[in-house]
């Protein structure tokens, strides 16, 4: 990291973190070891992570030019710009991709929604399980209540959860041969890092660079109400964790999940424009 960081391509994220109201990232909180092997020359050159994160790519000049999609227009330059917003907008977008064209040999998509194994689909169920069951932040847990060591499945909000699988679940595409997605079969992926690290010239998915949008993963307007383990929708008193967002004047509650342990250095090009850096240290509070 000495040379990239000597070569003044990464950003000092230090006045980022300093005025980071909300604290999402604690870095008193974060191990010395890890603060130390980001720094250089008393500078932030990256927000260490212990664990990987499922993010969405869509691949716009795709869905614009042969399914017809819009992408919104980023009309706040430090807000979080994704879409789809929620994972009903997601299956949307996939029913629409696959009812305008399909492989005529296979009568499948010729575009998928794409996740890397099909193991996969289990980190996919827990990050739509942790928009609903977690909106007080990681601490408060998505499967057992932390106090009470009481499951949170048998209600309403699981039946949600499950609903959403099952709508997502015929637009599902994986290989069992590779961990990196192929973008070539997918209209959006749902992946770790190692999908934007496949897009170097040197890699499997290089003729992609510069298509695909990055971004968190779609949220719930709907969350658990955890005094009456009821499905309710997300309110500014219960979704009150720096992860909830506006849409639309609608609350929205975004959960990260964990995907595999992996240590990564989440650090800013210092290419990105001065109007967007904002939004991408939020970006990386965000994960």
């Amino acid at each position: 990291m000495g040379d990239i960081a000597s070569s003044g391509a990464l950003v000092d994220l230090a006045p980022y973190i300093t005025n980071d109201t909300n604290q999402v990232v604690a870095w008193s909180d974060i191990p010395p070891y890890y603060t130390t092997s980001s720094m250089y020359k008393e500078q932030v050159m990256g927000v260490p992570y212990g664990q990987s994160v499922l993010m969405m790519y869509a691949n716009w000049p795709l869905l614009t030019s042969v399914y017809n999609i819009s992408r919104p227009s980023l009309t706040e330059f430090e807000r979080l710009s994704f879409y789809p917003d929620t994972w009903q907008e997601l299956a949307a977008v996939m029913r629409q991709v696959n009812a305008t064209a399909s492989d005529p040999v296979t009568g499948k998509p010729r575009h998928a929604l794409c996740i890397s194994l099909g193991s996969d689909s289990a980190y996919l169920f827990i990050a739509v399980l942790a928009s609903i069951m977690q909106t007080g932040g990681t601490s408060q847990g998505w499967l057992y209540d932390p106090l009470t060591l009481e499951p949170l499945t048998n209600n309403t909000a699981m039946l949600k959860a499950l609903e959403i699988m099952w709508e997502l679940s015929p637009f599902l595409r994986s290989s069992d041969r590779s961990s990196i997605v192929d973008m070539s079969q997918c209209a959006i992926a749902l992946a770790p890092a190692s999908l934007f690290k496949s897009l170097h010239p040197l890699y499997s998915n290089a003729q992609f660079m510069g298509q695909l949008t990055m971004s968190p993963l779609p949220a719930s307007t709907e969350v658990l109400d955890r005094s009456t383990m009821q499905l309710v929708p997300c309110t500014a008193q219960l979704c009150n964790s720096q992860r909830a967002t506006e849409l639309g004047g609608q609350l929205v509650n975004l959960a990260p999940a964990s995907y595999q342990f992996a240590y990564i250095l989440l650090g800013m090009s210092s290419l990105v424009p001065a109007k967007l850096r904002k939004a991408v240290y939020n970006l990386i509070a965000y994960i």
